[in-house]
């Protein structure tokens, strides 16, 4: 675990990995500004990814995977939370590696400049599950934030982890978000039972339900991201410092 976090890694349960994130790569990425991108071990010595980050942090990440002794050729299924750039600007490469990326359906309605550039292989439906090298996703449907926006749930070693993207993430009026669908989408998976939350910039397994409840009260008073009136961005920054090794 020591020789991994003096990588800029993190396994967060076994088989589980933060390769970039608030923390996750400070030695590596410094200054950071991407999504969090997690790696799952499946089987056949193959791995599937939870979205990509920025194009420019691609030849870091490589450098990440090569310290594990994986080589991008080796990532079977990018899981796309949503087609954001943050998310998904690194994809092409991977998809040029051979990985196929697997993203909500909703996706191919959009009309972003960015999107041309992203090529879904796999199309994504509400409460529809889909696997991959031994790894199953269940995929939650949840609008807002995009109109792709998507959540998944898995079990990796014993533990239920829901990736989350940015389910509660930034409100862009006119740019495709969508406030009341935001709101629904967290009252949708708020009573998922998961242990861990990998979210597209945050970490959260500690009083999960308490979580939701301050996330949900800020989302359905307009605030999102930007007000802690009601303490979830100090919740999930506790958790996510213990998380990162960060202290706390």
């Amino acid at each position: 675990m020591a020789e991994l976090r003096a990588k800029g890694i993190i396994e967060l349960v076994p088989g589980l990995y933060l390769l970039a994130g608030p923390g996750g790569c400070s030695r590596s990425i410094p200054n950071y500004r991407g999504c969090c991108v997690y790696l799952i071990r499946g089987t056949g010595d193959r791995y599937l990814m939870v979205d990509t980050g920025y194009a420019q942090y691609t030849d870091t990440l490589v450098q990440l995977l090569a310290s594990l002794g994986i080589t991008p050729s080796r990532i079977s299924v990018i899981a796309g939370t949503h087609a954001h750039e943050d998310h998904l600007g690194g994809c092409a490469f991977f998809q040029g590696e051979g990985a196929r990326l697997a993203i909500h359906e909703a996706a191919k309605s959009r009309t972003d400049a960015f999107l041309v550039r992203v090529r879904p292989d796999i199309l994504l439906e509400d409460a529809r599950s889909f696997e991959a090298n031994d790894v199953e996703f269940q995929t939650y449907h949840t609008p807002g934030h995009t109109a792709d926006s998507c959540c998944f749930l898995t079990t990796i070693s014993g533990k239920r982890v829901l990736f989350a993207g940015d389910i509660t993430g930034w409100f862009f009026p006119g740019q495709g978000s969508d406030y009341a669908q935001m709101v629904a989408s967290v009252q949708k998976v708020r009573s998922l039972k998961v242990d861990l939350i990998c979210g597209g910039h945050w970490l959260v397994d500690e009083d999960i339900p308490g979580y939701w409840e301050k996330r949900a009260r800020s989302v359905g008073e307009g605030i999102y991201s930007l007000v802690d009136r009601f303490g979830s961005e100090q919740h999930r920054a506790a958790t996510g410092q213990r998380l990162l090794g960060l202290g706390g």
